[in-house]
């Protein structure tokens, strides 16, 4: 399911006595992806485990994020599809923790070396996958995601029950990171099911002047507006409350489905260019911030680390290595930056007519699971 989330879906149908009185087509639908989902879940709990023994031999406490720390069972929430294991160390453990798991058999993508794992484009490094299963597991340094803070430092943190050596986020900075990574950082994920009920899951251990105090930090983001729309259908599902979407989360949730429908065949060879898309939607100053910033890179202003910048390392010429690094991924980048944003302003119009179909059926709304 587009959605990612039969298990809690599931578990709320079944506690409420209404999975049994679906359809039969609507249950079947249901189970098959309940079942796909218990597949990744288990998969990721035989690599968790496997984590914790390593960083119990390096003496390294780890942080489990996201959705993952809901694999522990130790709380009163179900557990949640994941695509991978996201994990957070400080700087100085990150690179020896990578290179401690590539030593026990841990493999990265296909030509990525055991001495080249740093991601300078991401705040993690390049995924590594388990000898005992192949779920991917990313080595995170840092937890900043265009918001201008780094949030890792001031993040709380208590044992995630049944591990020796792992550890689970708390607090305001937790929440703030998770609307971040899915506001900011991945703007199709506004609105998304699976992301409204994880936070939502770690809202409940907040209390009234934590909640006060994030939202108070959410008013200073240049995102405001579509942090605290997200924010509020948290509190609600939190709340079980009904939820509304919001002109923004509309306009999000159309293109992901119109990308997932139309253009995913070819914009899924294009990794992480869909943002692009996603931009073409955004107000007028988050767009000009966008793409400034995207300007800013192609010119070699700020963090560097894409295959011509390697490249250009390599070169014993300096200025040599310069040319080919600068004008490598400035034409390289800049193709992409420049058809896929041409792109997303075409979307716009198909986004437009989604909108208008939905409005012409009466206002958004889903039940609170």
């Amino acid at each position: 399911m587009a959605e990612s989330c039969a298990l809690p879906l599931v578990d709320a149908l079944r506690r409420h006595g209404v999975f049994e009185q679906l359809g039969a087509r609507v249950i079947a639908a249901l189970t098959a992806a309940q079942i796909e989902e218990t597949q990744r879940v288990m998969a990721a709990k035989i690599v968790m485990r496997e984590l914790d023994d390593i960083a119990s031999s390096a003496s390294t406490r780890v942080l489990v994020l996201k959705g993952a720390v809901r694999l522990a069972g130790s709380t009163d929430e179900p557990p949640i599809d994941l695509g991978d294991i996201d994990v957070l160390v400080t700087p100085e453990q990150a690179a020896p923790l990578w290179s401690t798991l590539v030593a026990h058999g841990w493999t990265p993508h296909a030509g990525i070396t055991a001495t080249d794992g740093r991601d300078l484009e991401s705040n993690h490094y390049a995924p590594l996958y388990s000898p005992l299963h192949g779920f991917a597991l990313e080595v995170h340094e840092s937890l900043e995601y265009g918001m201008g803070e780094d949030f890792a430092p001031r993040i709380g943190r208590r044992a995630l029950a049944g591990f020796s050596s792992l550890d689970r986020p708390a607090g305001v900075a937790n929440i703030l990171a998770l609307l971040s990574h899915a506001v900011v950082k991945h703007p199709f994920r506004r609105g998304h099911l699976r992301d409204l009920v994880l936070i939502a899951g770690e809202l409940r251990a907040l209390s009234v002047d934590e909640t006060r105090i994030v939202r108070s930090e959410i008013a200073s983001s240049s995102h405001a507006p579509e942090l605290t729309a997200m924010l509020e259908q948290c509190l609600a599902l939190r709340d079980a409350q009904k939820l509304f979407d919001t002109p923004d989360t509309l306009r999000h949730v159309a293109l992901k489905y119109l990308t997932t429908l139309g253009y995913g065949a070819w914009l899924n060879r294009i990794p992480g260019r869909i943002a692009y898309l996603h931009a073409a939607l955004e107000r007028p100053e988050i767009r000009r911030d966008f793409f400034s910033s995207e300007l800013r890179h192609l010119a070699g202003i700020g963090a560097t680390g894409t295959y011509f910048d390697r490249l250009r390392d390599r070169i014993r010429v300096p200025v040599v290595g310069f040319l080919v690094g600068w004008i490598g991924r400035l034409a390289f980048q800049g193709g992409l930056v420049g058809s896929v944003a041409l792109l997303g302003w075409k979307v716009r119009g198909d986004v437009r007519m989604v909108l208008d179909g939905i409005a012409s059926c009466g206002p958004s709304s889903s039940d609170a699971t």
